[in-house]
């Protein structure tokens, strides 16, 4: 076991200085235990730190990913898995489009690294997103720990529970301004998520551009997180659940402008199509590196 680790702060979703998502990231993390991973994640300042181990070439993965928060390990991580493959890249000078295998809890994802005269970006396929409507019940508690009325939501688009493996409700409101003003009852979500078994909420407002822009914010209690920066995961849900109301359509793209209530601006980049009876979505982002840190065990 190691007395020390270097752990990476990297900007996901942004390549801009004191923006984007800040995110731990450890480089080599081969002799560390579980509860090593556990304890690093509750020492650093980050709402998510990533642990990378790089596979055996006999492996079929290139590396193994895990993620952690202080209250826990995650099955999967969207900007951190932004931030890790960025840095990883960026350590190894890569300078043309390269596929990473990584495993996860979630099996096994097909990661691209984009290098182009604007700089890295990392780009990840989710699993399939399964969509399910939401109870009468459910909606009627989620609006009201969100301290919002059914007048005020999105016409077109009613709360769902979205799953690229793990659940969280998606909610549309009419306005950014709506948006902002959010002030969730922490304790009262994070009953209703364990109750429905979702890791939190994403809500957003649509902004009619080419191509489409929505504003997101999202609330995970559960996990640990009141507010998540950036979520990634949640961006490709709603990808995927604007392209299922879009019946006659086959792709969309879409960019998701998170983190201004923070003033960490961060976008994130994802594309939906339709392949038969479901929907597959590719997230994607840039990063930067703010620095290191070196961590006692």
């Amino acid at each position: 076991m190691k007395n020390t680790v270097l752990v990476y702060e990297i900007n996901a979703f942004s390549n801009q200085p004191n923006q984007g998502s800040p995110t731990g990231v450890v480089l080599i993390a081969d002799d560390l235990t579980a509860d090593d991973m556990q304890q690093l994640a509750r020492k650093v300042p980050y709402s998510h730190t990533a642990f990378l181990t790089e596979a055996p070439q006999t492996d079929l993965y290139d590396v193994k990913i895990r993620f952690f928060t202080a209250r826990g390990e995650l099955r999967n991580c969207g900007h951190a898995t932004i931030a890790a493959h960025w840095l990883r890249a960026h350590q190894q000078a890569i300078n043309q489009k390269t596929v990473v295998l990584q495993e996860t809890l979630s099996g096994i994802q097909s990661i691209e690294i984009h290098a182009d005269d604007n700089g890295l970006s990392v780009h990840f396929e989710q699993n399939a997103i399964v969509i399910t409507p939401l109870p009468n019940y459910a909606k009627l508690a989620l609006l009201d720990c969100l301290h919002i009325t059914d007048e005020e939501l999105h016409p077109s688009y009613p709360p769902v529970l979205a799953s690229p493996g793990t659940s969280r409700f998606l909610v549309g409101v009419k306005s950014k301004a709506i948006l902002n003003r959010i002030k969730p009852n922490f304790p009262r979500l994070k009953a209703l998520c364990e109750e429905i078994h979702c890791l939190g909420c994403f809500m957003y407002a649509i902004e009619e551009t080419t191509p489409v822009r929505a504003i997101g914010r999202m609330f995970a209690p559960t996990i640990g997180v009141n507010e998540d920066i950036i979520n990634g995961n949640s961006s490709g849900c709603l990808a995927a659940f604007l392209l299922h109301h879009q019946t006659t359509m086959k792709h969309i793209k879409l960019e998701v402008q998170q983190g201004h209530l923070f003033n960490r601006a961060g976008m994130v980049l994802v594309s939906a199509h339709r392949d038969n009876a479901s929907i597959q979505t590719t997230v994607g982002g840039a990063g930067f590196l703010v620095g290191h840190q070196t961590v006692p065990l």
